[in-house]
C-alpha cells in the first residue's frame, strides 16, 4: 500500500513506522513546518533514510497527484474543522 504522510510531527513518527511495520511504504510526505521541510522522512521516524523527502504543504497537490496513494495518513490538528482542507484534498 502506498500513503502519504499529511502531518509531520510528534505523532507520525509512530504512524510512518506502522505503515512500514505492517509492509506498507511511504511515498510522499507534507508539513507546514520550516523545520521538517526538505528533510528526510527517516529522520523524522528515528531511522535510516527512506528516500522521502518532506515536501510543503503549499505543494500538497502536487505531491498527492505524483504519488497517487492509496491511503493518506493525516496528523496535523485535532478538531474535525481544522482538517477539512487536508482531508478534502487527500479524498480527491
Amino acid at each position: 500500500m502506498k500513503v502519504v504522510q499529511y502531518g509531520c510531527g510528534k505523532m507520525s513518527k509512530y504512524t510512518m513506522r506502522y505503515v512500514y511495520e505492517k509492509g506498507g511504504e511511504i511515498v510522499g510526505a507534507i508539513d507546514i513546518n520550516p523545520d521538517v521541510i526538505g528533510k528526510d522522512i527517516g529522520t523524522i521516524m528515528e531511522c535510516e533514510d527512506k528516500g522521502v523527502v518532506v515536501s510543503s504543504v503549499e505543494d500538497a497537490r502536487k505531491v498527492l497527484e505524483e504519488t497517487r496513494p492509496d491511503a493518506c495518513i493525516v496528523t496535523t490538528m485535532s478538531l474535525l474543522s481544522d482538517l477539512e482542507d487536508a482531508a478534502l484534498l487527500c479524498a480527491e
